[in-house]
């Protein structure tokens, strides 16, 4: 089965997500258009290191020569960098947490089968589809054994770090 969030939960992801996003716009003086328009291949960027950044604390999945176990902890740290930029990239796109929410469950269904491995983290990496990359990460996440609850723990602690870097003048 694939970890699924609730929708509940889409919708506060997306609204902690916009109150970070428009406090990095206040303290980094950025316009909505700059931040919709001229930010767009910046943030497209972020996300594709952070997936990066993902899949490499994924090593068992794919790293066939490498014997070192996993850390689990780092694993979901850096889902939820992924998921941070995820949540930057709908709201700025769709702005709807019911779309998304239908969106990454319908995937969920349809690819109910898609096995956990290196083609399905070469999914995560090409895919442009914000539902069906957070449908994957969401099945990788279920693979090592995390909750809808962990994911929410580790957001606030990682938002809180952000707002804290940000007072910080990060």
């Amino acid at each position: 089965m694939t970890l699924i969030l609730s929708r509940p939960t889409v919708n506060w992801l997306l609204k902690m997500q916009k109150k970070l996003d428009l406090e990095i716009q206040k303290k980094k003086d950025i316009t909505n258009k700059q931040w919709k328009e001229e930010f767009t291949s910046k943030h497209s960027l972020a996300i594709n290191i952070e997936v990066s950044e993902f899949i490499n604390e994924c090593h068992d999945l794919w790293k066939y020569w490498k014997s070192k176990p996993v850390n689990t902890e780092r694993i979901l740290d850096e889902a939820i960098d992924v998921l941070h930029f995820i949540m930057l990239h709908w709201n700025k796109q769709k702005g709807k947490g019911d779309d998304l929410w239908n969106t990454h469950r319908v995937y969920a269904k349809v690819f109910a089968d898609l096995p956990v491995d290196d083609v399905a983290l070469e999914q995560l990496q090409e895919h442009d589809d914000l539902g069906m990359k957070l449908m994957i990460l969401l099945k990788v996440l279920d693979r090592y054994g995390f909750t809808e609850q962990d994911i929410i723990e580790q957001y606030k602690r990682k938002n809180a770090i952000n707002f804290e870097r940000l007072e910080k003048g990060y």
